[in-house]
């Protein structure tokens, strides 16, 4: 991860750091994340038993809350669903990798078409071979997940998301995650993450994100998002938006 290149630095905005471009990603993020995740070797339990013996192969989910989900900026959905996929070393520490608004569970896949295929995988910087990778869908984006059918659909804040990753941990088993990797949008939910609940997770790897979002970047993601709903039917917004 290169902090080399600079933008201009406005007054009271922190100086930027930039991740690699994703052509020199492996060459680049390689050293860091072994930094970062290395040192522990001890495979994490679900319900009790070894991943291994609990999900033999890869597992994909959905994990439904029947009961309302309070928002964090006030305010609750009727209930929750969460899709997750977990691949990789089954019996190996889990680490959870969450990208940008329109990544989704599908973090790798054998055959090349997984959202961050140049980040994860077989001998990859964050090697599938060693972790088990847990990715999901985001509340309110574009997958499995619970998410928008009609204009009025509330706001969902990086904490919301945070909270919804914890009720799937708990659902899973899983008491502690080896790492989050999270990067844009992902980088500021690992964040809260680790605001809330700090004991449930070893290490936090943040790319290319920040605790609280500058107007200076939510403006035009507001304007692109309006944008959308007013020049496409609302079924077809997300698709439009990713």
């Amino acid at each position: 991860m290169s902090a080399s290149r600079r933008g201009t630095r406005l007054p009271g905005v922190p100086q930027a750091s930039y991740a690699a471009p994703v052509a020199g990603a492996r060459r680049t993020m390689g050293p860091c994340l072994e930094t970062a995740l290395n040192g522990v070797s001890d495979p994490l339990d679900l319900h009790g038993e070894s991943v291994s013996a609990s999900l033999p192969g890869e597992r994909e989910g959905l994990w439904r809350l029947d009961a309302p989900f309070p928002l964090h900026h006030g305010g609750s959905l009727p209930e929750l669903v969460v899709a997750w996929r977990l691949a990789g070393n089954l019996s190996g520490p889990i680490v959870l990798v969450l990208g940008g608004i329109s990544a989704s569970r599908r973090v790798f896949l054998r055959d090349g078409q997984g959202w961050w295929n140049e980040v994860v995988g077989p001998g990859r910087a964050l090697d599938s071979q060693r972790f088990a990778i847990l990715g999901l869908d985001f509340v309110g984006g574009s997958g499995e997940s619970s998410g928008p059918v009609i204009d009025s659909w509330p706001a969902i804040s990086s904490y919301d998301q945070a909270k919804a990753i914890l009720g799937l941990l708990d659902h899973l088993g899983l008491s502690r995650l080896r790492a989050i990797v999270g990067a844009s949008y992902g980088a500021m939910v690992a964040l809260a993450f680790g605001q809330l609940a700090p004991s449930r997770v070893e290490r936090l790897i943040v790319i290319s994100g920040a605790d609280v979002a500058h107007p200076m970047a939510s403006a035009p993601l507001m304007t692109m998002s309006r944008s959308t709903r007013d020049g496409a039917s609302w079924p077809n917004a997300s698709a439009t938006m990713a």
